[in-house]
């Protein structure tokens, strides 16, 4: 089977502050682990307010979260649908961020 290359991301993260709902996702990163593999969550667009991506396959993954003055986002075991080509369909998560302090 032939396959054309699949650039659809596995994750993708709303990242918003959970107290005034504005975007957030300017400062923020992390990344998304399944077994071995650790991929960066960066944003979506150079000048993205909202949504964070990353690179990767079909799996089950844990996601982080991260942004100074906030506490640490976290969401585990996240299903990403997919065949031998790649991810089917992005799972958005909305990762509302609790600010610290």
């Amino acid at each position: 089977m032939l396959c054309a290359a699949s650039l659809t991301p596995p994750i993708l993260v709303e990242v918003r502050d959970r107290t005034t709902g504005a975007p957030a996702a300017q400062g923020a990163g992390g990344w998304i682990k399944k077994g071995s593999f650790t991929a960066p969550l960066l944003p979506a667009q150079p000048s993205e307010p909202l949504v964070l991506a990353s690179e990767g396959g079909p799996g089950f993954y844990d996601v982080v979260v991260q942004k100074t003055g906030y506490s640490t986002w976290t969401r585990n075991g996240v299903w990403v649908q997919g065949g031998k080509c790649g991810v089917d369909r992005s799972v958005v998560l909305k990762a509302d961020l609790q600010p610290s302090g």
